[in-house]
């Protein structure tokens, strides 16, 4: 038995694995709210479609599982700047993000913590520009201190893996902030006190600068989800709640779900078209 909070989610998904069956698929989009489920029907690719429904579906499994509330009955809407949040929470302050690339989509949910997630494939797939190229046209993103540590002496794909570890940082930052793209990220300056991530180990040490100002209110977990995603989640701990401390080295490792686990418990209660399965079909892949 976990000696968590309900709540305290950490949840990942392997989109790329997860091949859907015409039933499975049926069942996900009966789970889906109507809005977002046009959202993912106009998807040009079968990947963004089936990380779309993926996502939502982690977010109504925590939202009802965390606060207790009826599976059907779990309504989300959109800020302005497009970030999903839940109508109902039953009286708690309940925090959830998501995020998804590369192989997986990942949700992390709080009580009482703002929270912000972001997971990232480390590789670089340019094909108009070098590596070496991406980086100097990146560079104006990073501080001089964490450009330093990007380019500490080592194979160009170390570098390439602190530099998505960094980014990853800054998304879980923004995320959780709500700031969007207008944040001027060089602002935002991470020093990793634990120079690589690994598997099943939580790294809690990192620190964050803003305008060179320590943000002591601000805790970061880190792991490696496999040998190629990293994944940062950020959580804000004010005045507001430092009753709900957390553990200094607490360790809340991911958990994979598999489909079935995904939608356990769900209740369909959306319609779907007659040319769902058909629609999803004729989707490109990416390459």
């Amino acid at each position: 038995m976990s000696n968590f909070p309900s709540a305290s989610i950490r949840w990942a998904f392997n989109v790329r694995e997860w091949i859907p069956t015409r039933d499975q698929l049926r069942l996900a989009l009966q789970c889906v709210q109507k809005e977002e489920k046009e959202r993912c029907y106009k998807f040009v690719f079968v990947e963004d479609c089936k990380s779309s429904v993926v996502g939502r579906l982690l977010m109504r499994k925590a939202a009802s599982e965390a606060l207790d509330i009826q599976y059907d009955k779990v309504v989300f809407a959109r800020t302005e700047s497009g970030k999903p949040y839940l109508i109902r929470k039953n009286g708690k302050d309940f925090y959830f993000n998501i995020s998804h690339n590369g192989d997986y989509c990942v949700l992390a949910s709080e009580l009482n913590f703002n929270i912000g997630i972001d997971v990232m494939k480390m590789e670089y797939k340019g094909r108009s520009i070098t590596l070496p190229e991406y980086f100097n046209l990146m560079r104006k993103q990073f501080s001089t201190y964490e450009w330093d540590f990007i380019m500490l002496p080592s194979l160009e794909r170390e570098q390439l893996q602190r530099f998505y570890r960094l980014w990853c940082l800054k998304e879980s930052y923004v995320k959780a902030t709500g700031t969007g793209i207008a944040f001027d990220l060089k602002t935002l300056s991470f020093s990793c006190q634990t120079p690589l991530l690994k598997q099943n180990v939580i790294t809690t040490d990192t620190k964050v600068y803003l305008k060179d100002k320590f943000q002591s209110e601000w805790k970061f977990e880190e792991t490696l989800l496999d040998a190629s995603h990293c994944v940062a989640v950020a959580l804000e701990l004010t005045q507001k709640n430092v009753q709900h401390a957390i553990p200094e080295n607490r360790q809340m490792n991911f958990t994979f779900l598999t489909f079935e686990e995904l939608v356990r418990h769900s209740k369909p209660f959306e319609t779907v078209t007659e040319s769902f399965w058909e629609d999803f079909k004729s989707k490109d892949k990416k390459c």
